[in-house]
């Protein structure tokens, strides 16, 4: 005999389901700690999309986990308005251009002559990189350059190349320089070594660098220290935003020295994480003009950084002050230009929203979305704090184990019911 199905257990079920599961809802402003009005002028025509910049000063309490996950846009009819953060950071080609090296060859002096010809048409390049296998040399480098071979003109004559292979190899064979269309170059390398550097050949760069806008985030150093055994200095930072940073530069008064350097930052855990391994240098003589002073690394949030300097059996070198920046950010948003406007932040539990507008904003030039200000940032009246934030689950754990059990014992016995039903209809 066919038996009907027994649903009575299903609420049970969805109880359970209830039970287990995280709370979430749409935007509720109780639980965002602060807020800012943006700063629309009634008097203009309202654009479709407009934007606001994100200064490291503003927008405190910004969790530093996944920042700017916290952000909503909000009009004052309570409506939540998409958006999309877009960071205004550099892109960086490089080109390399037909060239072939044309005469190689030496002085008694040991000085190396390179010429090159550029092939084609005239093109415009910035750089070249010096192509050698040797390791452990240290060469001051002049170019020079001519459109007929004969008149010929100084691109540069203050650059160094180097190598240095210890435990960590220092290496720089690249000379940068403003930018040439010379067809014939001409590169002189002087180096203090007994055999002359061995070339292999040339590779002629142009690199073309949208610069991005950066921003300074403010930053001091709070400690420093010279480790004797493994012989590094090591340089601790802490940092007033949770702006993501991207960039620090050092200055020194410090000069002719090269160093292998790590960036390290620590987590919201309280854990350091090393985010670059890299080189410093700073040569400054009568013949030489050349430095690097920067480690640039991928895009991070951090309230404290450390600098690990490998000194090997050189001196340390002193670190005078620091300069952190990031690329700045821009919330572009669609306007609603009947309603007021508000970013809140300082959600600490909240997830990053998704929001359908990409395309919309691919339709636009970044350049010509109205740029609007936020005012001054707020503690929100109806905040309830963090403590009510929390999941159902965390919040009401002990209760919910009760309802979870209660509920498996009813699904039990009405489980026994249904078997014990279906018994008696097959006698």
């Amino acid at each position: 005999m066919f038996t009907r199905p027994n649903f009575t257990f299903l609420p049970v079920v969805a109880l359970c389901l209830i039970a287990v599961s995280s709370a979430h809802a749409d935007f509720d402003e109780r639980y965002w700690e602060r807020y800012s009005e943006i700063i629309i002028s009634a008097d203009e025509p309202s654009p479709l999309l407009g934007g606001v910049y994100f200064e490291p000063g503003n927008f405190g309490g910004m969790k530093t986990a996944a920042p700017f996950s916290d952000i909503r846009v909000i009009t004052e009819g309570k409506v939540e308005v998409p958006y999309q953060i877009i960071t205004r950071s550099p892109e960086t080609k490089t080109e390399e251009l037909n060239a072939r090296m044309l005469n190689l060859s030496f002085s008694k002096q040991k000085e190396i002559y390179l010429t090159g010809l550029i092939e084609g048409n005239a093109a415009i390049y910035n750089a070249v990189d010096i192509v050698s296998d040797e390791t452990n040399f240290y060469c001051q480098v002049q170019l020079y350059g001519s459109m007929d071979g004969k008149d010929i003109k100084v691109i540069r004559g203050d650059a160094v190349i180097f190598d240095y292979s210890r435990e960590e190899k220092l290496r720089h064979t690249r000379v940068t320089f403003g930018n040439s269309n010379f067809r014939n170059i001409g590169i002189k390398i002087m180096c203090d070594r007994e055999k002359p550097l061995r070339i292999s050949g040339l590779k002629v760069l142009y690199q073309r660098t949208n610069p991005g806008i950066e921003t300074t985030v403010h930053a001091w150093i709070s400690k420093k220290e010279e480790d004797i055994k493994t012989k590094e200095s090591i340089v601790i930072a802490n940092i007033s935003s949770a702006f993501p940073i991207t960039k620090i530069t050092m200055s020194t008064p410090d000069k002719n020295f090269q160093r292998r350097i790590e960036i390290w930052v620590k987590n919201d855990s309280g854990e350091w994480m090393k985010r670059a391994d890299d080189i410093i240098f700073n040569f400054d003589t009568e013949k030489i003009k050349e430095s690097k002073l920067h480690v640039s690394f991928p895009e991070v949030s951090s309230r404290e950084i450390k600098l690990v300097i490998r000194n090997y059996d050189s001196p340390p070198v002193n670190i005078a002050n620091l300069v952190v920046t990031g690329y700045k950010k821009m919330i572009v948003f669609k306007v609603d230009g009947r309603q007021k406007h508000y970013i809140f932040w300082g959600n600490q539990r909240t997830r990053i929203p998704q929001y359908d507008i990409s395309q919309l904003i691919a339709k636009h030039n970044v350049g010509d979305i109205r740029i609007f200000t936020a005012g001054i940032q707020k503690m929100n009246p109806k905040f309830v704090g963090y403590e009510k934030q929390l999941p159902l689950t965390e919040r009401y754990k002990y209760l919910l184990y009760g309802i979870v059990i209660v509920a498996m014992a009813l699904l039990i016995v009405l489980q026994y019911k249904v078997i014990k039903g279906a018994d008696k209809d097959k006698s």
